[in-house]
């Protein structure tokens, strides 16, 4: 009753909007009922694409699932193994710092050399062996990515690495990121992290939490941007209001269109879903 319901606000909307979402500036898109997991809205979701630094929201998924945020690490030479171009938290070797300072550096400032420290941690932790060298430790969270991809239902998506540095064959779909941030939002933890607009130094790559940024959207609640010159400009948000709460996906967006496309999707599911509610309470 609730698809019949929905079906019918759709082709209700001004052909104004309905052309809006027809001519949006990305190459995918996806925007999900976070409740319920109900799309409400597809382009190319299935689309095997370049996720970039969005790979680290199943990063942040498996240390939150398999690790203890308090632990204090030292972090090893695996930060040595990203590329130079790559973006950094600035991390050093033998620094001492919490599982939990790692994450926010990495889902604020997106750095592979977090995303590095943690997958060695991680992977430790899952197979514990604490003294696993660096090299399998990385290979074994690899695996361990791929596996709980499809556990998810991910089934387009194979991980590489645990930051999203370009490699060929590294790649997801709108549709798999978006089922897995789903799942990363049901974590307490997880949902504090992300929708922080800062934490000291660290500023949040994501304006939409920016208050002072033209880009700033008040609903918005996360969750992890991305880029390289392959992937383009993408965008993995999150948004709640009235206790609708919703996680749209836009990949291989523009500079500017990522935030645009992002806020016009969120925009689009309340209004559905307010109609929805409305349409719902008056029939019963």
């Amino acid at each position: 009753m609730k698809e019949f319901i929905l079906v019918i606000i759709i082709f209700s909307l001004p052909i104004t909007a309905q052309v809006m979402l027809a001519a949006l500036d990305a190459e995918s898109v996806i925007l999900l009922d976070q409740n319920s997991g109900e799309i409400l809205y597809r382009q190319n979701e299935h689309k095997r694409l370049y996720p970039a630094s969005t790979t680290k929201v199943m990063t942040a998924l498996l240390v939150i699932e398999n690790g203890d945020l308090d632990e204090v690490i030292t972090v090893g030479e695996e930060i040595n193994l990203i590329a130079e171009d790559s973006s950094k938290a600035g991390l050093v070797i033998g620094q001492k710092i919490s599982v939990n300072d790692l994450m926010e550096s990495l889902m604020l400032v997106s750095g592979n050399d977090s995303a590095n420290t943690l997958a060695v941690y991680t992977a430790r932790k899952i197979n514990n062996e604490p003294n696993l060298d660096i090299e399998a430790s990385l290979g074994k969270f690899q695996e361990t990515m791929n596996q709980r991809a499809k556990e998810l239902g991910a089934m387009d998506s194979h991980f590489t690495n645990p930051h999203g540095y370009h490699d060929s064959e590294h790649y997801s779909t709108a549709y798999d990121l978006g089922i897995i941030t789903r799942e990363a939002m049901k974590n307490r933890s997880f949902k504090e992290l992300v929708q922080k607009p800062e934490n000291g130094d660290w500023k949040n790559r994501n304006l939409l939490l920016n208050k002072n940024d033209a880009h700033y959207y008040p609903f918005a609640t996360g969750v992890k941007t991305g880029y390289t010159s392959a992937a383009g400009q993408c965008l993995i948000s999150s948004a709640s209001k009235n206790d609708i709460d919703l996680i749209a996906v836009v990949l291989n967006s523009s500079k500017e269109g990522r935030w645009v496309v992002s806020k016009q999707l969120l925009e689009y599911g309340f209004k559905l879903l307010e109609e929805s509610k409305e349409i719902q309470r008056k029939v019963s």
